[in-house]
């Protein structure tokens, strides 16, 4: 893959300081390219480059030790016994040195299937420590998905493994399961998928948004979030939209209806005949809101953005009517019971 200029700058610059230090860490890497994951070529450039400068490539924080994986009480309590099982039979892996991950690494490159088998089984605790982190951030992914989805990554980088850079493999390893992951909850947690980059940048801004809920005890506002988070607030104005409490734009609009709610939040790349058949289904919604009383058509055309075409939080339209973010949650839903039983609505099924 051909790498744009900018990009090349930058991992000019990230050499550079890896050669006033003699090393780079993953996180350097990471402040470098936030979204790294997404083009696993832009790492190849980097330790391509840090091999030729004689810099090494260490990991930020040790994933594992030599201790077998755990659970905390609450995983124990929620993911049973299965779990505990699987934990015991990786743990019958030892894990390698780095004078026996060059060795495996090196036999496997050949075409030898038992190293190759003994270098991704020795690190799938590896796997596990990395899904830990993920599943605390409460996926629609079980913990086995998302340790069966680090193992596909952990191939990968068994497969792609450059034995004679130098590098510790499990270094290396962590890129690509983490990919598998990401990739796997982009796919699963949203019907419309997000790029992985912006599913991982979602991440950090809700896990900064618990933080700061506990010290102030209320939902943070988007300038808060921002001036935690170093994100534009331009940009964590949209990643809120992204991750608002709503039902999935693929999902009926009403129970049993082919309608769904994505068909009712214009897209001014539609064509005329797609634009002609959205003025339709707007009619007829808009007349189902009519049946409404006035504040609860109010609270559906923020939510959903009817109006502006910006959907609006729990909280946002909770600060503009002066009550809470459960409140406006209740009357949300019921709101959608009655528009299940909305005649109007009813009626409309594809094509028109």
């Amino acid at each position: 893959m051909v790498l744009d200029e900018k990009t090349r700058e930058k991992i000019s610059e990230l050499i550079n300081k890896g050669k006033e230090r003699g090393f780079i860490t993953d996180d350097d890497i990471l402040h470098f390219f936030p979204d790294i994951e997404q083009n696993l070529d832009i790492l190849e450039e980097i330790y391509n480059q840090a091999e030729t400068s004689n810099i090494e490539v260490k990991s930020s924080h040790q994933f594992f030790e030599e201790e077998p994986p755990f659970l905390d009480l609450e995983m124990e309590k929620e993911l049973g016994d299965a779990i505990q099982n699987y934990l015991k039979e990786i743990n019958r892996y030892p894990l390698l040195s780095y004078e026996e991950e060059q060795e495996l690494a090196k036999k496997a490159a050949k075409g030898d299937k038992e190293a190759r088998e003994r270098l991704i089984k020795s690190n799938l605790r590896l796997v596990v420590s990395i899904a830990k982190k993920y599943w605390h951030q409460k996926t629609n992914l079980s913990f086995m998905d998302l340790i069966q989805e680090g193992n596909i990554g952990l191939t990968k980088a068994v497969d792609r493994f450059d034995w004679k850079k130098g590098y510790k493999f499990s270094t290396y390893a962590t890129w690509w399961i983490r990919q598998a992951i990401s990739r796997a909850i982009a796919d699963h947690a949203r019907t419309v998928r997000l790029p992985v980059h912006v599913v991982e940048v979602l991440y950090k801004l809700n896990k900064i948004k618990k933080e700061i809920e506990q010290i102030l005890g209320r939902e943070p506002t988007p300038e808060e979030l921002a001036k935690e988070s170093g994100i534009p607030l331009s940009k964590v104005r949209k990643l809120i939209i992204y991750a608002k409490e709503t039902a999935s734009l693929d999902a009926p609009l009403t129970e049993g209806s082919e309608l769904k709610i994505k068909d009712i939040v214009y897209d001014p790349n539609m064509n005329p005949e797609m634009y002609a058949q959205y003025q339709k289904i707007k009619e007829v919604i808009n007349e189902a809101l009519q049946d409404l009383p006035e504040r609860e058509r109010k609270v559906l055309e923020l939510r959903f953005g009817l109006k502006d075409g910006e959907p609006k939080t729990l909280e946002e339209v909770g600060r503009i009517f002066g009550v809470t973010r459960e409140r406006i949650r209740q009357i949300e839903l019921k709101i959608l019971e009655k528009l299940k039983n909305n005649e109007k609505i009813k009626k409309l099924k594809f094509p028109l």
